[in-house]
């Protein structure tokens, strides 16, 4: 037997099978472009999204001739938007996060539990009515990303609680729509069966039809399942195209303490988090642009042995001000490198520490992402925070996650907690022995100049 996973993501989309025990069976993938204006817009298309996710299930359930997929289970980038009309039909271009059109709109004091920014959905949804009021199609619904390939294959809307939340759409104490919008779908637990498999998906994907698919979460919450985060003592950290770092606690943070606070999939706990679009995708800048490479692992390699002399990067490529700091001509391209790596592991440790002052007090991290895949990274990860940091041995952590969630839904584990103990993966761990106390201190230091 099988579980399907299935990762919308911002820049591709994942697809993994796993056994009842978390064992990797199958895994598929495809790249998912946008387009980004000047305007400030990203948009991609719906109709290729699922197009894609089609292909990539084919290739899964092709590698799985024997193995009956019994549920499926869904996550998928957070907000932005794809707009349908009655019929379910895209009206316009899928919005992505990372979209600025809805600015204007922007009001911090309506979200006390976030950092409001225009990408979110409740702001879009106001662009919309405003722009498009009787020049399209009547909008029947905006559906988070996950959302909207879920309806595909089930032909039934909802969304969940964790992407609700994170799109400003629930009031103070996250239990409840706010001032909810006509276009918004039925909001359930992300552990509900949403539906089933229709004859009209099983042909497009190879799915047999009937297969229960869950609700699901929005995907740092997957992420963080998927892990295996413990609700004590933990922190999840995800080094991918942005810095995510959050742990579970049993309350909200106060107002502007940090990024999210967020009702989670476990009904009795919050998710904290902490982020910012300063990590990986800094070091992929540094090999493609800068190296002119795609030998990710040769560079890391060549960087750590040359240390990050008296350099020290400051990221913020995707918001106008990273620098390096101390760099002189003797430097070499080796050097930038493994100040790069440094520097985005210290953009997530200022991120912790911002956690650490809203109650979290971790004793070890579980990191993901990118960054996972070094393990000179990853121990320097380590070094840095100061914390054990445990890698997962499972490169689809969201995908697995988002299984996990389709292994309750469909009645295969009682409730998530057994799931996640069963089926969390193997872990590799790094000590830290470094003492970069003194370097961070410096960064900390550049960071405040530069801001």
């Amino acid at each position: 037997m099988a579980l399907l996973g299935i990762d919308i993501g911002s820049s591709a989309i994942k697809v993994a099978a796993f056994d009842a025990t978390g064992r990797a069976l199958a895994q598929a993938s495809r790249a998912l472009p946008s387009v980004v204006s000047e305007q400030g817009t990203v948009e991609r298309d719906p109709d290729l999204c699922w197009a894609l996710t089609c292909a990539a299930i084919r290739d899964v359930v092709d590698a799985l001739p024997t193995q009956p997929i019994l549920g499926i289970g869904v996550t998928g980038c957070g907000n932005g938007a794809v707009f349908l009309d009655k019929e379910g039909n895209a009206i316009a271009p899928g919005i992505l996060a990372m979209d600025r059109r809805a600015r204007k709109y922007v009001d911090a004091e309506a979200l006390p539990r976030m950092q409001a920014y225009p990408g979110q959905l409740k702001w879009l949804l106001q662009w919309y009515d405003d722009l498009h009021d009787g020049h399209r199609p009547a909008l029947g619904s905006a559906l988070f990303w996950k959302d909207y390939v879920r309806l595909r294959l089930t032909d039934g809307l909802a969304t969940d609680f964790t992407d609700a939340g994170a799109g400003g759409l629930l009031d103070e104490d996250g239990c409840a729509p706010d001032a909810p919008h006509r276009a918004v779908p039925p909001i359930k637990s992300s552990l509900e069966t949403a539906g089933y498999v229709t004859a009209r998906a099983s042909a497009q994907t190879g799915l047999k039809a009937g297969i229960p698919v869950a609700v699901g979460c929005v995907d740092f919450e997957a992420a963080a399942i998927g892990c295996g985060l413990q609700p004590a003592h933990e922190v999840s950290i995800v080094a991918g195209s942005w810095s995510i770092n959050q742990s579970y606690s049993d309350r909200p943070a106060r107002t502007g303490e940090i990024f999210l606070s967020n009702p989670s999939v476990f009904a009795d706990r919050w998710l904290l988090l902490d982020g910012s679009p300063n990590s990986a995708s800094h070091f992929d800048w540094m090999i493609r642009a800068v190296r002119r490479s795609n030998d990710f692992a040769h560079a890391a390699e060549q960087a750590a042995r040359h240390g990050p002399g008296n350099v020290i990067f400051v990221p913020g490529l995707f918001e106008g001000g990273a620098r390096f700091s101390g760099l002189q001509a003797s430097d070499s391209i080796d050097t930038m490198t493994f100040a790069v790596m440094e520097g985005v592991a210290f953009a997530h440790r200022h991120h912790i520490d911002r956690l650490r002052d809203a109650g979290v007090a971790p004793l070890r991290a579980r990191l993901t992402g990118g960054a996972s895949y070094s393990p000179l990274w990853s121990q320097l990860f380590a070094d840095i925070l100061g914390l054990p940091v445990l890698v997962s041995q499972t490169s689809d952590i969201g995908a697995l996650g988002a299984a996990m969630i389709a292994a309750v839904a469909s009645g295969i584990y009682d409730d998530l907690p057994v799931a996640q103990a069963v089926m969390t993966a193997n872990f590799a761990a790094f000590h830290p022995f470094g003492e970069y106390e003194q370097r961070y201190a410096r960064y900390v230091r550049e960071l405040e100049r530069a801001a």
